[in-house]
């Protein structure tokens, strides 16, 4: 079985909602992914906006597996927000305390 390549995005919180976009690039593993997401959004936010905007965004990031050459959201907008969606959800889960595992 082939691994799936990995697509990284990025989230972040501006004007009081939350947004997500992804890059263009794929990557053999999620931490490969992650790890390019962080540096190319500092670079960009470096560039263009200023540190306290940045601190407010408290950006979180992620991979999502996916198809080669594929998307696992559609592109565009409708896209970004279904990759949240599911984004929130996993953070949710991971956030959760199961009281049956003690």
């Amino acid at each position: 079985m082939l691994d799936m390549p990995f697509r990284p995005y990025v989230v972040s919180n501006k004007h009081g909602g939350r947004t997500a976009m992804r890059f263009e690039k794929t990557f053999p593993t999620a931490s490969e992914a992650i790890s390019y997401a962080k540096k190319k959004n500092k670079g960009w936010m470096g560039l263009n906006y200023n540190k306290e905007w940045v601190k407010k965004a408290k950006f979180e990031y992620g991979a999502v597996e996916v198809n080669a050459g594929k998307f696992a959201f559609p592109k565009g907008d409708k896209g970004n927000k279904e990759l949240l969606r599911w984004h929130n959800k996993k953070q949710k889960k991971k956030n959760t305390i199961n009281f049956f595992d003690y």
